[in-house]
């Protein structure tokens, strides 16, 4: 446009205010957040190549549907972890995790309007919780103000910043002290995405108990805290700073005496339902009649609402049972002699429906092992764990200094065993921690959070690990007592090893039997069938004449020795690093596939989908689906592509 041509009003772009056909606006910091996805408002010129990646996006005759493949999932009362000095990350590990947004559109088709930012899943990013426009009407408005704001009454601000600036160029200090935070309230618009992101994606609060509601939006900055806010400085009536990409959380001012940071609720992001976690599991629930006992929850109000966020400490485990876990806190087990729980009879402990509670068990950082007992059961039980993350984390674990910023935390290894004689042993919607550090307070030094073995060390006659996400799983056994374990079935789960030098499964004389699953490490086992599985590693196994490997891919070691092959592949030299999206645990991509994946990878199980853990969310068919079916509607001329946001 000419400069002697008319203002566009109305037309600018929602978000980077850009207008229509004009250079991008790059004062606007939230370019970044909007530009190439669905919601950019930025010109473009013709891209006349075909799509791959960023390229080939945009032309005329091109229309792009932008996908969503995360899904997030809400946690409510989870016990953040205090790092000192006011700092605090909402997962109970203490570990970076990345914050979502929720799907927040309506589903009413008689109210249909274009889709918003804030109303898909997707990761949460500090420009977008800090996106918020004002707009002043006449109602919002003092009558003792009228001569000092009055006269700016419809005029529309489009960052907080700049509506702050004006206040406080208008209003005298006490004036300012008085209003600003009902103006900030009541001038906040429909369209500002902190509206609906803050507490509809993360609510947090600061008080006496959960029921003190979540912290105002203006008191709440979305922020990178990397380096935990060094050298920040934010107006004097923030109370707290967010970091969504890592989960941090930063208190402006230490709380009271009688008050704590609550996580009222947060989202996380999964692929699809693996591992511990707030999943509708209602219909794999014991029966509540036959539900024996609930563990504590922590001390609470008057009213019902917990007083102390967590964790709650010295529980004592079951022995037998059907016990119920219910809350999302951290658990702090008492175990016998420090390290052993012990089992009389068939035990099942179970998370309650849409809760995810973290048992924390601390033996000492010497020996940090954690021993499931059932020698002095009269009959091998039945041990049924459903919902439960397990960690380990010693009290007495050191820092680790480092030399470099960029260098990993050493793992540290940490064992659960199973000892004594069990008929089934079933893990359920669980996660072993894998491993990984703790948020660093400063970049040379780290706190590593042990990687938890799964040892079986007694007679297992069926180990059933269902959905699950977990560490190594090793059959221990010696000359003396060959025999360990009979079957071990891994269906639909993750299976990781962070130590190298560590296989992710180990047996020596069970069968194993790896379905729909996806292992990061070697697997030296005696017999195995694996089906649509994923081995990131050497697979070794001994008794190769039985057994089948149908279709599924590991590493072309020339180590290996495999089983009957059946529609399966050997990559060479090995599964590239870049045919997952992320390996780090806490990731909300964790274990998914990329698009650079192979393509026998991403299309070869026996449906004709991804191999893996994620192999039944059939992603390939669904998308083909989509495919066929846009085609089946689009306009002649048109070309529909399919982009990835997540």
């Amino acid at each position: 446009r000419h400069r002697l041509d008319p203002e566009i009003v109305g037309l600018e772009g929602p978000v980077t205010g850009t207008p229509p056909g004009g250079t991008a606006n790059l004062r606007n910091a939230r370019i970044s957040d909007v530009a190439e996805g669905p919601f950019s408002d930025l010109s473009h010129t013709l891209d006349v190549r075909r799509l791959r990646g960023p390229w080939g996006r945009f032309n005329i005759p091109k229309i792009n549907m932008h996908l969503y493949r995360l899904q997030a999932f809400a946690l409510t009362l989870t016990t953040p972890v205090d790092l000192g000095a006011n700092r605090f990350t909402l997962d109970p590990t203490g570990r970076d995790i990345p914050l979502f947004q929720p799907r927040l559109r309506p589903d009413s088709s008689e109210s249909w309007e274009p889709v918003k930012e804030w109303q898909v899943p997707a990761p949460l990013t500090c420009r977008r919780l800090n996106a918020a426009r004002f707009q002043l009407s006449t109602a919002d408005v003092p009558l003792d103000l009228a001569d000092e704001i009055g006269a700016y009454v419809g005029f529309e601000y489009r960052n907080e910043s700049l509506f702050r600036q004006m206040l406080m160029a208008r209003l005298s200090p006490v004036q300012l002290a008085l209003n600003r935070a009902a103006l900030l309230v009541a001038a906040l618009t429909e369209l500002s995405p902190k509206r609906h992101l803050f507490p509809g994606a993360v609510s947090l609060g600061i008080g006496a108990s959960a029921g003190v509601g979540p912290v105002a939006r203006h008191e709440v900055l979305g922020a990178d805290l990397e380096t935990w806010g060094a050298g920040v400085t934010v107006e004097p009536d923030r109370r707290l700073l967010i970091d969504p990409a890592r989960g941090r959380v930063l208190l402006t001012a230490a709380p009271g005496a009688d008050e704590s940071l609550f996580a009222l609720r947060h989202h996380v992001g999964l692929a699809n339902p693996v591992g511990a976690g707030p999943f509708d599991r209602a219909g794999e629930l014991s029966r509540d009649t036959d539900v024996t006992a609930e563990l504590p929850t922590g001390p609470t109000d008057g009213d019902g609402f917990f007083t102390d966020p967590g964790p709650v400490t010295a529980i004592s485990l079951p022995a037998s049972g059907v016990v119920r876990v219910p809350t999302s806190k951290t658990y702090e087990p008492s175990l016998d002699g420090g390290t052993t729980w012990t089992v009389t009879d068939d035990l099942t402990l179970e998370a309650s429906d849409g809760e995810r509670p973290y048992l924390r068990f601390l033996p000492s950082a010497a020996d940090p092992t954690v021993i499931i007992d059932a020698s002095s059961a009269s009959e091998p039980p039945d041990l049924v764990l459903d919902g439960l993350w397990l960690g380990i984390q010693p009290p007495d674990l050191a820092t680790v200094a480092l030399a470099d910023a960029d260098d990993p935390c050493p793992v540290v290894p940490a064992r659960i065993v199973l000892e004594g004689d069990f008929r089934n042993v079933v893990l359920r919607h669980c996660t072993v921690d894998p491993g990984g550090e703790r948020a660093r307070v400063t970049p040379l030094a780290c706190l590593p959070i042990p990687a938890v073995t799964l040892e079986l060390r007694g007679q297992v006659e069926r180990l059933l690990i269902d959905r699950c996400i977990t560490g190594p799983i090793a059959e221990a056994t010696d000359s003396g007592d060959p025999c360990s374990a009979r079957e071990i079935i891994v269906c639909d789960s993750i299976v990781q090893s962070t130590d190298p030098g560590v296989p992710a499964i180990t047996s020596r004389i069970a069968s194993v039997e790896l379905m729909r699953s996806t292992v990061f490490g070697d697997v030296t086992v005696n017999r195995l069938n694996a089906s649509e599985t994923l081995i990131q590693g050497l697979t070794r196994v001994t008794d190769n004449q039985s057994g089948c490997f149908r279709f599924s891919a590991t590493n072309a070691d020339p180590d290996r020795r495999l089983p009957h092959q059946y529609e399966s592949h050997l990559l060479a030299p090995a599964i590239p690093p870049h045919a997952f999206v992320s390996r780090r645990f806490g990731d909300a991509a964790y274990a998914q596939l990329s698009p650079t994946a192979p393509p026998e990878i991403l299309t070869g199980a026996e449906n004709r989908c991804e191999m893996g853990v994620f192999n039944r969310r059939l992603l390939q068919i669904r998308t083909a689906d989509l495919d066929a079916k846009t085609r089946e509607f689009l306009p002649f001329g048109l070309i529909a592509q399919q982009i990835f946001e997540t």
